[in-house]
């Protein structure tokens, strides 16, 4: 998702020989989430991305662009063998590349496996590779993951998952007494940050550079300051993502 984000921003500042910004080649897909992302972030441009032909000689060279731009960045991995099924054909390689990453399966797959980690990661103390910070870290980005693919759960449920999953005695002596705090029962950065805190000052932690209420703090947090989460059904399989860097053609 943030690849596809990334490459939309990109082609929005890329101009085409009518200085028309490339997104029109991946506009019109029958996705309206992704044509309003598309449009969201064109401004200026929206009626000429929704009005250029996407035929002729200009969308031919364009389409290739497209193609050779995707193919530059999309260097290995299972997503290749999507786009290379529509060879010089940006706007159908690019669809592709949609449907395998963010179609059914794939949404049901990232969501089992945001469940997995909700329900199976816990903290037993502080180990070499893994501590505290390590464990805050699976539970946000599970949380995220979630919200990002609409089984969205705020809240105390964030916070009632993370504290559950604190199996260490003196730490969750700290923690689950949050619970039933109305300043912290709702807001899981507040929460990772006072048992963090807590549990430092009782030498029960490690102190680091990087302390989980700082790496909290510094998460996006665009959904309003909170992740989203929950434990939800398990789903189908999944599949990766990959990035890279690539070149265009003229």
């Amino acid at each position: 998702m943030k690849f596809r984000k990334a490459f939309i921003a990109y082609l929005g500042n890329t101009m085409n020989s009518h200085n028309i910004p490339l997104t029109y080649m991946i506009w019109g897909g029958g996705d309206e989430k992704e044509d309003e992302d598309i449009i969201g972030a064109s401004n200026a441009f929206t009626d000429a991305i929704r009005d250029a032909p996407h035929h002729g000689d200009a969308f031919n060279c364009d389409s290739y662009r497209v193609y050779q731009l995707l193919s530059g960045l999309m260097t290995k991995g299972a997503g290749c063998s999507q786009f290379e099924d529509h060879p010089n054909d940006g706007k159908a390689a690019w669809n592709a590349l949609i449907t395998f990453y963010e179609g059914k399966e794939a949404k049901e797959a990232m969501l089992a496996e945001a469940d997995r980690v909700i329900w199976d990661t816990k903290y037993y103390g502080e180990k070499k590779n893994f501590g505290f910070e390590a464990y805050t870290q699976k539970f946000y980005s599970a949380f995220q993951i979630k919200w990002q693919y609409g089984e969205a759960v705020w809240g105390s449920k964030q916070v009632q998952d993370f504290i559950v999953g604190i199996e260490h005695e003196k730490v969750s002596a700290i923690a689950t007494p949050l619970l039933g705090n109305e300043k912290y029962n709702s807001n899981l950065q507040l929460v990772a940050a006072h048992i963090g805190d807590v549990a430092r000052l009782q030498g029960l932690m490690r102190t680091s550079k990087s302390d989980p209420d700082q790496h909290i703090a510094s998460l996006d947090t665009s959904q309003g300051g909170q992740g989203s989460g929950g434990r939800g059904q398990g789903h189908g399989r999944g599949c990766g993502q990959q990035q890279g860097r690539g070149h265009g053609c003229g």
